[in-house]
């Protein structure tokens, strides 16, 4: 929890995936795009500290760590203020898996792209990291797949290609469980490093139907699944760290 810190003064950096960065699935055009009302669009209006966000979109665990050493390094090359706070989220592409691959040879072996022992050590890396640099680092666990939607979308609708992709899943089901583990295990780290944790894939699963707050391609969130980050954000400082907020 945030009491459990000295929060020094400065900005809050937001670093992780798509998720973070605001990426949507657009059904009207059929393709990704960035939304202008995503939770950190938002939230950067709310808050007192200015919030840059870093987050890149097919980033991994790894790749992040390498990103935010890069960023950190040139704050303090630079004489600038080091982040009070780093917003992190991450794994949703560690667990992936390469569905071309499996579509060609859906019986041969396929690991994800991370895995799940090593995007725990990149975690705890990361933490490391940007403890050691003087800023907070704060957690946010995966928010749920739509499993049918996400299955449709590596298939393509394309019945040969959905058949050979269920030769190695087994199920669609197996998606959203293989994709829940590596939140799990983000949600262990930060209580084994004692680091806070915002709980994203809580605030949607509460809602009514988690899977309206999920954009088409069944990975990313919609508009109102950001507004559920954002008040999980807000509702999470305003506990623990009330002067983060703009008072005007």
């Amino acid at each position: 929890m945030f009491a459990e810190y000295s929060i020094a003064p400065g900005n809050i950096l937001v670093a992780g995936d798509s998720i973070l960065k605001g990426v949507s699935y657009d059904e009207k055009r059929r393709r990704l795009v960035l939304l202008k009302e995503s939770f950190c669009a938002e939230a950067a209006k709310l808050l007192r500290p200015a919030v840059e966000n870093i987050s890149r979109f097919g980033l991994k665990s790894g790749e992040l760590f390498t990103l935010l050493y890069e960023k950190l390094q040139n704050i303090l090359k630079s004489g600038e203020q080091l982040p009070s706070l780093v917003l992190i989220e991450v794994g949703g592409n560690d667990c992936d898996f390469d569905w071309d691959a499996v579509a060609r040879e859906p019986k041969a072996e396929h690991l994800p792209n991370t895995a799940l022992s090593e995007y725990s050590k990149n975690l705890e890396r990361i933490i490391t990291l940007v403890k050691d640099a003087g800023s907070q680092p704060v957690l946010c666990n995966l928010p749920p797949i739509d499993a049918d939607r996400y299955f449709l979308s590596i298939s393509r609708s394309e019945p040969t290609r959905a058949k050979r992709l269920l030769e190695f899943l087994g199920e669609v089901g197996r998606i959203y469980w293989w994709h829940e583990r590596y939140s799990a295990a983000l949600s262990r780290i930060a209580q084994s490093t004692r680091t806070p944790l915002l709980l994203f894939r809580e605030a949607i699963l509460a809602t009514d139907d988690y899977r309206k707050y999920i954009s088409g391609d069944g990975l990313h969130l919609n508009c109102s699944g950001h507004a559920a980050l954002l008040n999980t954000v807000l509702e999470y400082i305003s506990q623990y760290a009330p002067s983060l907020l703009n008072k005007s």
